[in-house]
This record gives C-alpha cells, sequence and structure tokens, in this order.
C-alpha cells in the first residue's frame, strides 16, 4: 500500500520539492472531479480541502499530511469533494 502512495505522491509532486502546493492539489482534485470546474464555489472548496489537510498550517501539504486522505484502498477521501 505504502508503495501505491508513494507513487502517487511522486505523480502529484510535479515540481518534486516533497511538498503539495495549492495548485498541485488544484489540478489533482479538478482531474478527479472534472465537474468541480463548474461549481461557481470550486475555489473556495478547493481553499477548504487544502487548508483541511495542511494540518500543521505551514502552508504547504506534506507526505504525511496527504496519507491522511488515502483511504485503504487506495483511493482519495477528500471531505466537500467527493
Amino acid at each position: 500500500m505504502i508503495m501505491k502512495i508513494q507513487k502517487a505522491w511522486g505523480a502529484l509532486d510535479t515540481d518534486k520539492n516533497n511538498k503539495l502546493s495549492k495548485d498541485e492539489l488544484s489540478k489533482l482534485i479538478k482531474s478527479l472531479v472534472p465537474d468541480i470546474k463548474d461549481d461557481p464555489e470550486c475555489e473556495e472548496k478547493i481553499q477548504t480541502t487544502y487548508d483541511k489537510l495542511d494540518l500543521n498550517g505551514d502552508g504547504h501539504v506534506s507526505f504525511f499530511e496527504f496519507c491522511k486522505i488515502v483511504k485503504m484502498d487506495g483511493t482519495l477521501k477528500i471531505d466537500g469533494i467527493n
């Protein structure tokens, strides 16, 4: 399971700085939930989700924080999005 999470992390962390930026998370959400782009509250929902994931409030999502949204079956659980 951890190998799958690391592989997903590697694909999402496009700038390879070991942190997910809001932009990187936004791209992920918009690819997983294409209809969200039509939601007038899209950016607000993404910001809220990002804030929830950034557990220590440092402005980035770490690998540890990312692991908190990965379910046992390998899918992501993002409250307010899916």
